[in-house]
């Protein structure tokens, strides 16, 4: 069943038994009548911010809920690093999760090369990508939105 709430941009529907509480909905957002595809990708350069950005796409996760979205997360630089199953450390369930529920993880392989990590180390969800750069701006070139934390 779905429910909807009007809003000054549109409509948001969310699948709803009655009404659960806000973590038990799933939202999508509509546009002219149909659910529109959210597509998002999420930039990490730096260590420190893995839990931030995790937080940020598990939330976007919970709310965009529409078949036709994608949602990718693309790490250069350090943080190529935790897409090591032995450095991401508390890390790695939250990405596991994300990867099982569509979220697409990319590591930049120049980065890679920068910090002696061989693809076949990374975690099985991650591809491996040219230049992290180059897929930010052919993503951003094909519509997606970019978000930094």
């Amino acid at each position: 069943m779905y429910q909807s709430v009007r809003l000054p941009f549109g409509y948001i529907l969310y699948r709803a038994k009655a009404v659960p509480p806000l973590g038990e909905r799933h939202f999508c957002f509509v546009e002219g009548g149909n659910p529109m595809n959210v597509n998002v990708v999420f930039h990490i350069d730096e260590s420190a911010k893995w839990e931030l950005m995790l937080k940020n796409a598990s939330h976007l996760v919970q709310v965009a809920d529409t078949p036709g979205s994608d949602i990718r997360i693309v790490a250069n630089a350090e943080a190529v690093r935790e897409l090591v199953p032995q450095s991401a450390g508390s890390a790695l369930p939250a990405m596991q999760e994300l990867a099982e529920r569509g979220v697409h993880f990319a590591a930049c392989n120049l980065s890679l090369n920068s910090f002696g990590i061989r693809p076949q180390e990374l975690v099985p969800f991650a591809e491996v990508v040219p230049a992290g750069v180059l897929e930010l701006a052919l993503r951003q070139r094909e519509g997606y939105a970019y978000i930094k934390p």
